[in-house]
């Protein structure tokens, strides 16, 4: 597996007699081709889950809030179904609204006598009428947004506080490298290592004004056809990293599959 220090040195040997101002961005570049990638697609590597508790809750009042935290600072989107879990095993499923009028249409945020089980979630909008923001609220850079539940929460889930323990699955983004021995799934050699290292070597030959062998790096980290927005465009290391991704949860040839015929023998595979 290459490290961090692995993949600067490459990078700064293929930079041809590039001086050292322009050498000292190759772990910036690094860094950048690592956080592109994960903007292009959601890998398995970037799944998290954020783990929340509800707070104590007053039975009726203007204390009650919606608020139950705010987003983590790796955050890059929801994935799959919040739910939350009871004390003796099970869970229960909730849903996300897609934004705050629908939410309304649901809910009434003032009525503090709507309490009950969690069952729906949202990111509170990038709004705050305050110039500076004020710290931790949420702002126009779209940090510190908050996730609110609703109803209110009534405080009677099993559990011996009586608060809700909710799981909330989302898709991160991996911490940047840092330390020369840093490593993740995109530093394995092979296709992940080349796409960071044609990256940063592309971006190095830009800054050397270099279009030509800038041109060629390109053409091998994202491919030639590249379009900048659109995934099918998307080619070389770059799509190859995608797809080895794709593969790892595709379905092994001798797994059961999915069938019509529910009462079908269990050991029976589809014809």
């Amino acid at each position: 597996m290459a490290t961090f220090s692995t993949l600067q040195q490459r990078v700064k040997d293929e930079l041809i007699d590039a001086p050292t101002v322009v050498t000292t961005y190759v772990p910036t570049w690094i860094n950048a081709a690592l956080f592109w990638l994960q903007a292009q697609h959601n890998f398995q590597v970037m799944q998290s889950e954020l783990q929340v508790t509800t707070s104590s809750t007053p039975a009726l009042g203007t204390s009650q809030t919606h608020v139950l935290t705010q987003i983590p600072a790796d955050w890059k989107c929801k994935r799959g179904i919040p739910y939350y879990a009871w004390f003796i095993g099970y869970v229960q499923q909730m849903e996300w609204f897609a934004e705050r009028e629908y939410t309304y249409r649901q809910w009434n945020a003032a009525d503090y006598n709507q309490v009950g089980p969690p069952c729906h979630l949202l990111i509170g909008e990038a709004e705050n009428a305050q110039y500076p923001p004020v710290p931790s609220s949420p702002s126009n850079n779209l940090t510190g947004l908050n996730i609110e539940v609703f109803p209110f929460p009534d405080g009677s889930s099993d559990w011996s506080d009586g608060n809700y323990r909710i799981h909330i699955p989302y898709y991160r983004y991996l911490p940047a490298l840092s330390a020369g021995g840093d490593t993740n799934w995109f530093t394995l050699d092979g296709p992940q290592a080349e796409f960071v290292v044609r990256y940063a070597v592309w971006q190095g030959f830009l800054i050397l004004e270099d279009e030509q062998r800038a041109s060629v790096h390109k053409s091998m980290a994202v491919g030639a056809q590249y379009d900048g927005s659109r995934m099918p465009s998307l080619g070389g290391w770059a799509r190859m990293v995608v797809d080895m991704d794709k593969g790892i949860m595709s379905q092994p040839a001798r797994q059961l599959g999915m069938r019509r015929d529910v009462y079908a023998p269990r050991d029976q595979r589809r014809q």
